[in-house]
């Protein structure tokens, strides 16, 4: 007995389906089991996908590090107000600003024995005056037999004080247990320990209060991982900032220098207040790969000596990182 034969018409619908499939085998191309009538992409087809998903990630990513850059030197510059506004309030209350002590970069100006705690001792009696007249050894041994220090004397030493730790000390007062206690309420006896205190001219966040140099004295770091600290340079209230070549807290190399910025007629920016400065809010450094003193002072808003890392530092006397505001 003979099979039956085909449908004419179910033997055309599966030639032209055979057909249909041999025109969409196209060289190149992959096909998805159970998916007769479709094609997977090409190779080609693939590599331009995966390029175009690579440049959105690029793109993302630089937005991404561009705001929190930006976020970053918001946040900077907003301490560094609230900073300038607490050193306002001590100015007015005392007739001076806080006093720092000068620093050389290596060690401190020694011309005369003492020079730098005498220059505290000063700076004492000039913010108490009306309450008790201080002098250079009972103040440099009261306060190293009161306040405990990983030093070698075992105490505090008025004489290692910097510019960057002077800015916490005098906004905060002495440094205990990691804290800032202010200074003695009792104004015959400010530097005395214990006691009733007065309260801080400015609420520092504990996190960031990091002693780098290992001499009690804390530096105020604008990021909990370190970087570069916050340095105040003062006036010396007659036009100057006395004898500044160059600043390194902590004497992290990284860091580079950091200097007072001057004018072009050679008078310092802020004349007879002060100048607070936040290093590097892009390259993490005061003057980029400059490791050594600066010998000559860079001028605002020429840029005439600006190295690397002056461009992006922040600082009270401009409301953006300083490229932004060259001339």
């Amino acid at each position: 007995m003979q099979p039956p034969l085909a449908s004419p018409c179910r033997e055309k619908t599966r030639r032209e389906k055979t057909c249909r499939e041999q025109k969409s085998a196209r060289p190149g191309a992959t096909r998805i089991p159970g998916k007769l009538g479709r094609r997977a992409f090409t190779l080609v087809e693939l590599l331009v996908v995966l390029t175009i998903i690579g440049i959105l990630v690029a793109l993302v990513g630089s937005a991404v590090a561009s705001a929190l850059t930006t976020a970053r030197e918001a946040r900077v510059l907003a301490e560094i107000s609230g900073l300038d506004t607490a050193l306002t309030t001590y100015k007015t209350d005392h007739g001076v600003p806080p006093d720092f002590s000068p620093y050389d970069g290596v060690s401190w100006i020694s011309a005369e024995p003492g020079y730098a705690a005498g220059v505290f001792v000063k700076h004492l009696n000039r913010r108490f005056s009306s309450s008790v007249i201080f002098d250079y050894t009972s103040v440099e041994v009261g306060i190293r037999g009161a306040y405990p220090a990983p030093t070698p004397s075992g105490g505090l030493e008025v004489s290692l004080l910097d510019p960057a730790e002077a800015l916490v000390f005098w906004l905060g007062g002495f440094p205990v247990g990691g804290r800032l206690t202010g200074f003695n309420a009792d104004k015959s006896a400010p530097l005395n320990p214990g006691g009733s205190r007065t309260s801080p001219l400015y609420d520092f966040d504990e996190t960031r209060l990091k002693d780098q140099d290992n001499d009690g004295w804390p530096e105020y770091y604008p990021d909990a991982d370190l970087g570069p600290a916050y340095v105040y340079f003062a006036s010396r209230g007659d036009g100057s900032y006395g004898t500044i070549p160059a600043y390194n807290p902590a004497n992290i190399a990284s860091s580079g220098f950091a200097v007072p910025y001057l004018l072009p007629n050679g008078s310092p920016v802020n004349d007879r207040t002060y100048q607070i400065i936040a290093g590097g809010v892009r390259d993490n450094s005061y003057a980029g790969t400059n490791t050594g003193p600066r010998t000559n002072p860079p001028i605002w808003k020429s840029g005439l000596n600006f190295l690397d890392g002056d461009f992006d530092n922040l600082t009270n006397f401009h409301s953006g990182s300083l490229d932004k505001g060259l001339d």
